[in-house]
């Protein structure tokens, strides 16, 4: 009989250890999954990322392949545009890159915005740091 009753202690431990595991993964699932600030970076992070990736100056397509590699997705270029450099007209194209935490509601977003030449494809501009943390719909 004492081998049946430490099985039975056994089980209902076993049992209890499992209940508390999947209340434990649950509780994960719905921290990471709902908002919680794991994949987050805070402003003064995202502006040292933002130095280090610093497109000024290079060549488009090598820009492009530097940000893309650190994460970010660029859309297509857009918006054939002047820009005034030192009273010269100047015609540009400007292209917008994007990186999201991994949050499936309301994931923080930081863009990277640039301007290049058209006529010989160098970055000539680079936007401010801009990070929107709560993006929903």
């Amino acid at each position: 009989m004492p081998t049946l009753a430490i099985f039975t202690f056994r089980a209902k431990a076993a049992g209890t250890l499992y209940r508390y595991l999947i209340i434990s993964g649950v509780f994960v699932a719905m921290g990471t999954l709902g908002g919680c600030a794991i994949t987050r970076v805070s402003m003064a992070t995202y502006q040292r990322e933002y130095a280090q990736l610093n497109p000024m100056g290079m060549d488009h397509a090598a820009a492009v392949r530097k940000i893309e590699a650190a994460g970010y997705s660029c859309d297509k270029p857009y918006a054939d545009r002047t820009l005034m450099d030192n009273g010269i007209a100047v015609p540009v194209t400007a292209q917008s890159c994007s990186n999201a935490s991994f949050e499936l509601m309301c994931p923080q977003r930081r863009y990277m915005d640039f301007k290049f030449r058209t006529s010989d494809n160098i970055v000539i501009q680079v936007n401010k740091p801009n990070m929107v943390d709560k993006s929903c719909f």
